[in-house]
């Protein structure tokens, strides 16, 4: 009888021991798989963000081309209206 105590003990540690290794490693993949995943996050904001920045220095460009596009034809009308 004292030997099933005892073996039954020895399981139960046995199991908790296990269950608590077990647990430790899935928290450590999750962990990881947070980790990399806050990182992957980060990576995508920075490129939007170096994007954006790229997009808006050409939306500028375009915008100042078409500004001084307007502004010779501007001067150009003035020239002909001047010289009538």
């Amino acid at each position: 009888m004292i030997t099933l105590y005892v073996f039954s003990i020895v399981l139960t540690i046995t199991l908790v021991c296990w269950h608590r290794l077990f647990l430790k490693a899935a928290q450590n993949k999750h962990e990881i798989l947070v980790l990399r995943l806050s990182e992957q996050i980060k990576n995508q904001q920075e490129k939007k963000a170096y994007l954006d920045k790229q997009n808006s220095n050409y939306h500028l460009k375009n915008i100042n081309f078409k500004l001084s596009v307007i502004l010779n034809q501007l001067r150009v009308l003035e020239e002909i209206s001047n010289a009538k």
